[in-house]
């Protein structure tokens, strides 16, 4: 597994001597039901803030631009 690699565990200041294995299903048996943060968390800030600045990660491609914009469209 990735995690438990000793060179990674170095580059993310993890203890050395724990073994990192893959989550089951026993964490979360019946799904994660919470809602997603852009639907709980954002509103709540960008309300309390004096300003938002809201930043896209696109070049990492793990989010999709669209999305974070739709979101914020609600």
């Amino acid at each position: 597994m990735y995690f438990d690699r000793a060179d990674v565990k170095a580059a993310i200041h993890a203890p050395a001597d724990v073994d990192w294995v893959v989550c089951t299903d026993k964490v979360f048996s019946k799904g994660d039901g919470s809602l997603p943060p852009a639907f709980t968390v954002l509103p709540n800030v960008i309300e309390k803030s004096k300003r938002s600045v809201i930043v896209h990660g696109l070049a990492d491609f793990v989010l999709i631009a669209e999305g974070a914009r739709i979101v914020l469209q609600k």
